[in-house]
């Protein structure tokens, strides 16, 4: 089940999600497929009767009645038109070849609603059910998705690495399911926001085994907020934010069984409130490779199965405030030639190893009002070496 959004953090009552598809911005008629042909049927190749509805589908809505199509190439979007199903799941898109479903190029307010999408016999390789085209495509693609469903796809929504372009939009009430590739994996984007996404990845190794990976700088529009997105993974990494800016996440889940929960590489400006990161096969949650700016509100990091619940590795302002770490294989916290980092209110416990394990390397950090009882090893430990500046205050040790 997807988690609600907790109270006071829903989408405005101005937000895109609430805005009604009115006929001066969304045409005046609904262009329903069968009427171009397609049959729905699971049997019949429907792409061409597609094709046709999505060449008329300017400032149109398209409707997908109850049904499974086939496609056997990619179906182009248009610009500034709404493509919706019946039902998440009664509406849905079948792949028979290695093609991508739906392709987005030069596209703006594109809405895609109440569609599944489908690769039954795991035919694509490094394609997926939406493909944002930022290579040749426009500044920005403002993409709206919601109540979709993504199952068995090789990637699930993505974009090409070696883009120039950025895209934002939104990705609200959806599930992404057992991708092989990744979930989402989105490069070079700004300003997208995730809300009520559960993202559970395939049990099969892949080549880049991650849930959801925002890869890129974000500038215009703001960095990616995320509202109770749930990654589930089993083997592999939940979420990952590589070399991207200004992230704003508020009731993330991270609750994954296997990989690393939550990776922030060589970032900046991560701000992740009541972020849960359980039963992962390494690390709750990893910082690492110069990242700074990262503030941590009431995390919980559980059940770590072979690593600590939160590590952090050369990087620089670094707050954890309230939360826990509790029954991880190795320490609760780990800081490792880090610097300006406080840990205030946060409780350490039933870890095996350390409750918090300051390693070498560190300066200027800041410990006071935390409870690191009951581990099995040392509740504290210290290995600073020099002089470091530090403040350690009111611990229970």
């Amino acid at each position: 089940m997807i988690p609600r959004i907790a109270p006071g953090l829903e989408p405005s009552r101005h937000s895109i999600y609430n805005r009604k598809l009115s006929s001066d911005k969304r045409g005046t008629s609904v262009l329903n497929v069968k009427d171009f042909g397609a049959k729905g049927d699971s049997v019949t190749d429907d792409t061409v009767a597609i094709q046709a509805a999505m060449d008329a589908g300017f400032l149109q809505a398209i409707y997908f009645p109850q049904g499974v199509y086939k496609i056997s190439s990619t179906i182009n979007s248009p610009t500034q038109a709404r493509i919706y199903g019946d039902v998440r799941g009664g509406s849905v898109i079948d792949v028979t070849a290695n093609i991508s479903h739906l392709k987005t190029k030069d596209c703006f307010d594109l809405y895609v609603e109440q569609l599944k999408f489908r690769d039954p016999s795991s035919l694509q390789s490094n394609c997926g059910a939406i493909h944002i085209d930022n290579l040749t495509g426009g500044d920005h693609q403002r993409l709206y998705l919601t109540d979709i469903a993504i199952e068995g796809c090789y990637f699930g929504i993505f974009n090409s690495p070696l883009g120039t372009r950025n895209t934002f939009g939104h990705v609200y009430r959806s599930l992404v399911m057992s991708c092989r590739g990744a979930g989402m994996h989105l490069h070079k984007t700004t300003g997208f926001r995730l809300y009520d996404v559960l993202s559970d990845h395939a049990t099969v190794p892949n080549v880049e085994q991650i849930d959801i990976w925002f890869n890129g700088v974000s500038g215009f529009g703001g960095g990616a907020v995320l509202i109770n997105v749930v990654s589930a993974s089993a083997m592999h990494d939940g979420i990952v934010f590589t070399k991207y800016l200004q992230v704003w996440g508020h009731h993330v889940s991270g609750d994954v069984a296997g990989g690393v929960g939550i990776t922030i590489d060589h970032s900046e400006e991560i701000y992740i409130t009541g972020l849960f990161g359980s039963v992962a096969h390494a690390d709750g949650l990893l910082i690492k490779n110069n990242s700074r700016k990262v503030s941590l509100t009431s995390p919980q990091f559980a059940v770590s199965r072979t690593q600590s619940g939160f590590s952090a590795l050369n990087s620089s302002d670094i707050e954890i405030t309230g939360g826990r770490s509790i029954n991880n294989h190795f320490a609760g916290l780990v800081f490792d030639g880090c610097t300006n980092f406080r840990v205030q209110g946060h409780r350490c416990s039933g870890n095996g190893t350390e409750g918090i394990y300051i390693k070498n390397g560190c300066d200027k950090y800041i410990v006071t009002g935390n409870d690191f009882t009951g581990n099995v090893g040392t509740n504290w430990r210290d290995e600073a070496t020099g002089t470091p500046t530090k403040a350690v205050a009111n611990n229970l040790i």
